[in-house]
């Protein structure tokens, strides 16, 4: 894991739990905080209800991108509060890779390391088919990149729109298989 995707990583602990998290190599390291390793196990696959999920480090990109469920935006200025009454979304992005991350006092996690397309200003549904528009650009990777796999919601397809900088996302009916 790269020193940027390690600090997204930090974060993300911190925001997600609410401790006194500090990567392992802090130098202003204090008793209570709970120091994270930068130790991870890598994939470039995985498969969710029978869906295998590829990640830009497989052998082809193809199934690489992903509609990733958030409760609000995923943007660096949202609040606690605005976050519980928000309704849920679907943001457009590509996987960097996989990885597994045992956090000590909290367990084994796993995480998608995603580059979210950065959304247009204006109401981007093309249609009643469901197909999106968004920039043909990723935003900032920030610790909303680490995505728990949990939250992938499905695959979709991509196209060049017609008109400007922007891509057409095709949504893809995640799999489901019933015993």
């Amino acid at each position: 894991m790269s020193h940027d995707h390690y600090k997204h990583l930090v974060m993300y602990y911190r925001m997600r739990y609410s401790e006194n998290f500090c990567d392992e190599f802090a130098e202003n390291y204090r008793p209570d905080n709970i120091r994270v390793a930068s130790k991870i196990k890598k994939f470039t696959r995985v498969k969710i209800h029978g869906q295998t999920y590829c990640s830009v480090e497989a052998a082809s990109a193809r199934g690489s991108h992903i509609h990733a469920l958030f409760v609000a935006s995923p943007d660096n200025n949202r609040d606690e509060e605005e976050e519980e009454s928000a309704p849920p979304s679907l943001f457009a992005g590509q996987v960097l890779y996989y990885f597994e991350h045992d956090l000590r006092t909290k367990g084994l996690h796993r995480f998608a390391m995603v580059r979210y397309y950065g959304q247009l200003s204006s109401q981007h549904l093309v249609d009643t088919t469901g197909v999106e528009l968004w920039k043909d650009s990723f935003d900032e990777l920030s610790h909303y990149s680490i995505l728990p796999i949990a939250r992938i919601y499905a695959p979709f397809a991509y196209a060049k729109y017609k008109t400007g900088n922007r891509l057409a996302a095709i949504p893809l009916e995640p799999k489901f298989h019933l015993n």
